[in-house]
């Protein structure tokens, strides 16, 4: 009899296993599809991955014009869209303006520039 009862519960064990395995498979189809017919969450998953390579180019630039000992120490605002950097402040001279706007083109993730730095002759160094 006791054989009979362990046979019993190995296979009320399996069945559980399968049912399992088999709401799994369901679960992952229905995110597959999902995932694969919705647009609305294929543009949030896209969006995500835009405002974050956005907010890696901006570091990046800001980066690089911190280090370059010709403009870091001006405030120069650095904004990225979609990889267009947007450079705004106010600098000096053309020449910095210039070299500014050269560092955000040669920064990787930038896809365009647009350098709206205005010159100011009377421009102050960040303290």
């Amino acid at each position: 009899m006791k054989t009979l009862e362990s046979s019993d519960a190995g296979r009320s064990c399996g069945g559980l296993v399968v049912a399992v395995l088999l709401l799994v498979v369901v679960i992952g189809g229905a995110i597959y599809y999902f995932h694969s017919r919705s647009p609305s969450l294929q543009n949030a998953f896209r969006s995500l991955k835009e405002s974050s390579q956005d907010a890696a180019t901006t570091s990046k630039v800001r980066t690089a014009l911190f280090l370059s000992k010709r403009v870091s120490a001006f405030d120069i605002k650095v904004k990225t869209s979609q990889g267009e950097v947007t450079l705004t402040g106010q600098v000096p001279s053309e020449e910095i303006k210039a070299v500014a706007g050269a560092i955000a083109r040669d920064t990787s993730g930038a896809k365009q520039v647009h350098n709206e730095l205005t010159v100011h002759p009377a421009a102050e160094r960040n303290p």
